[in-house]
């Protein structure tokens, strides 16, 4: 077997679907088609419809639309006098490909291409892979994409009507998204509305534009918040970095709007307004009384101190006179 990868349609994130179009080439001897060339004027080969021959019984398993088999009515078979058959159906499919959107949009995904036989166990065909990847010599680059590295595997599955596997070929590709776009229509207005948020508190507020400039910074995050989560799916085991950002930003956004709200309020006060809070304004007045209380203390100590001190200079005086 050698899966051949044409080009790829798209990547829906949304849906999780990836469409693709490529073939399968599958060859193999039968005995039974074969014959002497010589025999039958030379002709070392024919080319007949596969429904007229035995063929493998390959289904694509992550099909996400009903699974058929491979080929059409039409498609012809290349048969050899040797007895090689090569049988090449091509298809153009749609397969569920996981997606991780945690780095979207500078993500790499992972999408994996199953083929197994429906009804025939391992006992009755064994499926040697020609290469250890997919065959991209042919491939036509994506738009949006970029294709990495790409790997087979092959499992061994149970299967509930015989004591026998069923084996599936699993070809992986890597995809790469190309971040050029991404930068230019989400990245850099991303990051330039943060600084907005602080240039509102430098609007005076005479202008009238103080709060609708913080207004309008919300109403931003919020449509590209909405923008980004149209064309991402409903995960909850995976978040991305870019949504959680500009979540932040957004809540920063409207912390913003009510400090300058308040900023406002505070502008539109008369001159000899004062603020006070009933409960400090009890605290403080014990604490002053207090004070005050310490304070006249003291200087009733000072004051008697002081008494006694002139008084023992009168009397000293007092008796330096008389002598």
């Amino acid at each position: 077997m050698k899966f051949v990868l044409y080009n790829i349609a798209y990547l829906d994130l949304k849906i999780q679907k990836l469409k693709w179009n490529g073939f399968l080439s599958l060859r193999w001897h039968d005995i039974f088609l074969s014959w002497n060339a010589s025999e039958y004027g030379g002709v070392n080969f024919i080319t007949v419809p596969q429904t007229k021959i035995w063929r493998p019984d390959y289904v694509i398993n992550n099909d996400v639309s009903e699974k058929t088999n491979l080929g059409t009515p039409d498609t012809l078979v290349f048969i050899e006098s040797s007895g090689l058959v090569t049988w090449e159906p091509g298809m153009v499919s749609e397969t569920s490909c996981k997606i991780d959107i945690r780095k979207y949009p500078f993500d790499t995904q992972t999408c994996s291409f199953k083929f197994i036989p429906w009804m025939t166990t391992s006992r009755f065909m064994n499926t040697t892979n020609l290469l250890n990847g997919i065959d991209m010599t042919t491939f036509v680059p994506h738009g949006e994409f970029t294709t990495g590295e790409s790997s087979v595997h092959l499992n061994h599955d149970n299967v509930a009507f015989t004591e026998d596997t069923l084996v599936t070929i699993t070809y992986t590709l890597v995809l790469h998204r190309r971040p050029s776009f991404y930068w230019m229509v989400m990245v850099f207005p991303m990051a330039s509305f943060p600084l907005l948020s602080p240039i509102s508190f430098l609007v005076p507020v005479e202008s009238g534009e103080k709060i609708t400039l913080s207004i309008t910074v919300v109403l931003s995050y919020l449509v590209f918040i909405g923008s980004i989560n149209d064309a991402m799916p409903r995960l909850s085991d995976t978040v991305s970095l870019i949504v959680i950002y500009a979540s932040v930003q957004t809540m920063i956004g409207m912390v913003t709007v009510v400090a300058n709200g308040i900023v406002i309020c505070i502008h539109k006060l008369p001159p000899d307004f004062h603020v006070t809070v009933p409960f400090f304004k009890t605290s403080r007045g014990h604490h002053l009384q207090r004070k005050r209380e310490h304070d006249l203390h003291k200087f009733e100590l000072f004051s008697i101190t002081a008494l006694l001190k002139a008084t023992k200079i009168l009397n000293s005086s007092r008796k330096e006179n008389d002598t």
